[in-house]
């Protein structure tokens, strides 16, 4: 399995119990894990801090939404930079995945077990991971 050493996740996610779950799946498997319930948020993150190694990102998040957060990351940040997780509930979220530049999709609910092995790839690769099935339940 991946060794999580000194690696940082950004959960980006609205809901506080989907956030807490992420959170404590994550610091349990030794990230160290920031949060935010918004995009604003996360930009203030973003800008106060290093960047994390991944974020995990909600579509549909108040204020601002997913899309519009992966707009504006990618001003700044290429996907081999900054990896995007996307975790969300949509029907064409491999899609949608793909037009706002994420490099890779998990949807939700989704088993622990897939979303070790999404972030594994994620660590372990420099390039999208998109084309690759994911969680559907």
């Amino acid at each position: 399995m991946f060794e999580a050493n000194n690696k940082t996740v950004l959960v980006v996610e609205d809901h506080l119990d989907t956030q807490l779950l992420m959170k404590q799946i994550l610091k349990k498997e030794g990230y160290g894990v920031a949060t935010a319930s918004h995009g604003l948020a996360a930009f203030e993150y973003l800008k106060t801090n290093s960047p994390p190694d991944i974020i995990l990102l909600d579509l549909s998040l108040p204020g601002m939404s997913g899309d519009e957060f992966m707009k504006q990351l990618r001003t700044s940040f290429l996907p081999s930079d900054l990896k995007v997780l996307v975790i969300s509930g949509w029907d064409n979220l491999k899609e949608r995945a793909e037009a706002i530049g994420a490099n890779g999709y998990i949807r939700k609910p989704f088993q622990i077990a897939e979303f070790h092995k999404q972030l594994a790839e994620l660590f372990q690769t420099t390039s999208p991971q998109l084309d690759q099935p994911n969680a559907t339940l």
